[in-house]
């Protein structure tokens, strides 16, 4: 009996812990840049406002490129890339991932 009970409650939990991880997805906290459009490694992803030049970002590229990396195996179509700012209007708005 507290074995079907025991079984019963594990997978109540798994159930609440699947639906709430699809219903409310993690940030991403780490990213790997396996590209050489920046040093290789890990990139720690925090949000930071307001930006300036020097800082960098990651961000996708626009959809042709995009294909053409995936196309390429330079990167899969839905990894976002690091890039360095070199030139903001007045001030950055740039959104964060």
């Amino acid at each position: 009996m507290l074995r079907n009970i025991l079984i019963g409650a594990c997978a109540t939990l798994l159930v609440v812990a699947t639906t709430t991880e699809i219903k409310f997805p993690p940030k991403p906290v780490l990213l790997y840049n396996p590209s050489a459009s920046a040093p290789v490694g890990w990139y720690r992803l925090r949000t930071k406002s307001p930006l300036k030049i020097g800082d960098q970002v990651a961000a996708y590229a626009p959809d042709w490129a995009r294909k053409l990396a995936d196309d390429r195996q330079y990167l899969p179509y839905d990894y976002p890339i690091i890039k360095t700012i070199w030139a903001c209007e007045r001030r950055c708005n740039i959104r964060p991932l």
